[in-house]
Formats: structure tokens, C-alpha cells, sequence
């Protein structure tokens, strides 16, 4: 299945991973240079609007690159996190898997972890937390794609660059 018409193919097949590594900004005060990880939004739906198999191709074509999609079904570029921002992830992320494995309720999530809401959005929260019985029903094909199901708990760890208003709409 072809992932985008002829006339959107060179639009699509953008090599994007080197353009949202990272962002350089000069402080106007001083002399360091201090790198903001952002992501970058691509509208495409005047050209071509993704099914999710073809959104789901996307991402497997490209996987040193981190999609996620909007509600409006526009194509968000996330950048790397830098060091600081993937020690607190992952410290986090450890205190959920120690206590899941405890309370053995549900099943978790890493933020590689791509969801289908049910709002038409696909989204990686940096914790995702499904209670096991919804996660049940779904079929082994469901749970190896794109789950489309809403978590039931996410945490998404803000970075010193995220707004507030970008992680709430995302959330």
C-alpha cells in the first residue's frame, strides 16, 4: 500500500531526522548556547490525510524519528530529549514499573509507546498506564500496532522548553 499519492510523495518523504534534532539559541545575556528540544508540527492535509495504517507506515519507515499526530491530524515531529529531561523520565518511570509490578493492575507503557485515541489523535505519553481487563480486549494485532485505546494514567515529564498550554492540549 502506497504511503502517499504522487503528487504528496516528496513532501512525505522529507528527511526530517536531521532537521528536528535540535535547535540552537544564542542567550542574549551570555555566551552559552543552550539547546531547546522542541517539536515541530507538519500540516499535510491539504495534500494527503494519513489513514492510520498509512500513519502506522510512517512511523515504521522512519524509525529513528518520533511521530505523533494531533487531533487535527497534523504530523508532530518530536526531537530527542537531552540528558537531564531522559534521567528524570526514566527514574519516573522505574517508581511505576516497581509498583505495577506489585500491584500487578495493568500493563505500562515507555513513551515509544504510540496510542490511536478514540479523538482521532496518536500519542506517546513519557508513562502510560492501561488497567489490565480494557487491555484484554484487545486483539494481539490491536496491542502490537498503535493501541486505540485511551490510558487510563499518563504522565508527561515537562522539559524546561515545554509550554504549559503545548503539554495540557497534548494531555
Amino acid at each position: 500500500m502506497p504511503l502517499a499519492t504522487e503528487d504528496s510523495r516528496i513532501a512525505l518523504h522529507l528527511n526530517i531526522a536531521a532537521q528536528c534534532d535540535y535547535f540552537r539559541l544564542r542567550c542574549n545575556h551570555s555566551s552559552q548556547t543552550v539547546i531547546a528540544m522542541t517539536a515541530i508540527t507538519v500540516n499535510f492535509n491539504d495534500i494527503i490525510k494519513l489513514t492510520d495504517d498509512q500513519f502506522y507506515q510512517l512511523c515504521r519507515n522512519n524509525p529513528d524519528v518520533k511521530f505523533e499526530r494531533n487531533i487535527k491530524g497534523e504530523i508532530v515531529i518530536i526531537s530527542p530529549t537531552g540528558g537531564g529531561t531522559g534521567n528524570r523520565n526514566i527514574e519516573i518511570g522505574a517508581d511505576f514499573v516497581i509498583w505495577n509490578r506489585q500491584a500487578k493492575l495493568g500493563v505500562l507503557f515507555d513513551s515509544s509507546t504510540c496510542f490511536k485515541l478514540p479523538n482521532g489523535a496518536n500519542r506517546s505519553p513519557d508513562v502510560s498506564w492501561v488497567r489490565k481487563d480494557r487491555w484484554d480486549t484487545l486483539t494481539a494485532e490491536q496491542q502490537e500496532k498503535f493501541p486505540l485505546i485511551a490510558p487510563d494514567f499518563v504522565l508527561e515529564l515537562m522539559s524546561p522548553t515545554d509550554s504549559l498550554k503545548e503539554t495540557q492540549t497534548k494531555m
